[in-house]
């Protein structure tokens, strides 16, 4: 998880589901709106105050500058202020809902110790605006209260520079997407999220039990994931919900002969979270929708 996006992985019998999709779509927009007012308002605070300023832009250094506000730079500052009540509305509506509708997903959660501080070093406001913290906590305190179990993984697990493999391979913080020499390739988080299913934070040789388990299918889904990223990355607010239908799985090894391409049509790709699972409560009844093709 980023300090706007997440990335989980959620599994039962049945399906392997991938979510990767900004934690708040509105706040987006909202932050948007406030560079634009922020700018405006800068632009009203100057020509009011033209002597305050040098001739480079920067403010004189006298200790009692007298400032004059504009009755649009009044104006503005109240846009400004409805700005932020609307961001921590907005925020506080979502965390509420997306981590409801995660509890009710699953019995068993299990997130990376990450340190929110040293997130805030390196991405600024966006900690402020988007709250990853607030987000975590909230999900995993419904999680408890509803009897589901709770994993904190340690960080030196080192997920996102984990390959299914049991390789290890360092990867600097623009680079989103994983590729393997063993063939693995997948979305960056989502692969993360993925490995999360295996880490045991109590032991040190949890690798092994990954490199034991059989990832053949499972890797339909990771490398969709890197085929959808890398053909919309450049789409604000990029957003995907990917299903592998394990059923399905089972019936064309039946048929075939016993192997699973990555152009299998197991793999279900959805625009995001609610999508997804308004196509699952259908599967109940057997009308699951093919859902968008994979790229």
């Amino acid at each position: 998880m980023g300090p706007k996006n997440m990335a989980i992985v959620l599994q039962n019998e049945q399906y392997l589901l991938s979510i990767f999709q900004p934690v708040f779509d509105r706040l987006i927009e909202y932050e948007r709106q406030l560079r634009v007012l922020q700018r405006r308002l800068d632009r009203q605070r100057r020509a009011a105050n033209p002597d305050n300023y040098n001739p480079d832009g920067t403010i004189k250094r006298k200790k009692h500058l007298k400032w004059k506000r504009s009755k649009g730079y009044i104006e503005t500052q109240g846009k400004i202020r409805e700005i932020h009540r609307l961001i921590r509305e907005t925020r506080k509506t979502a965390i509420n809902e997306l981590s409801t509708i995660l509890v009710a997903l699953g019995n068993s959660f299990r997130v990376e110790q990450n340190s929110y501080k040293a997130w805030q070093s390196n991405y600024g406001k966006s900690i402020g605006s988007y709250a990853p913290s607030y987000f975590i906590n909230s999900v995993l305190s419904r999680a408890e209260r509803a009897g589901s179990e709770v994993v904190e993984l340690p960080l030196r697990s080192a997920l996102s520079q984990r390959c299914i493999c049991g390789s290890r391979q360092k990867k600097k913080l623009s680079e989103r997407l994983h590729e393997c020499s063993c063939g693995c390739r997948a979305q960056r988080d989502v692969l993360s999220a993925y490995l999360g299913l295996f880490c045991n934070p109590n032991s040190g040789e949890w690798e092994s039990e990954l490199t034991r388990y059989d990832h053949q299918a499972d890797r339909q889904l990771l490398a969709a994931s890197h085929r959808v990223y890398s053909q919309t990355a450049s789409r604000r607010g990029l957003s995907f919900a990917l299903c592998l239908d394990k059923g399905h799985l089972s019936r064309s090894r039946r048929n075939g002969d016993g192997q699973v391409s990555e152009a299998d049509e197991s793999v279900r790709v959805y625009q995001n979270l609610n999508t997804l699972i308004g196509e699952l409560a259908l599967a109940k009844s057997g009308q699951l929708s093919p859902g968008i093709p994979c790229l």
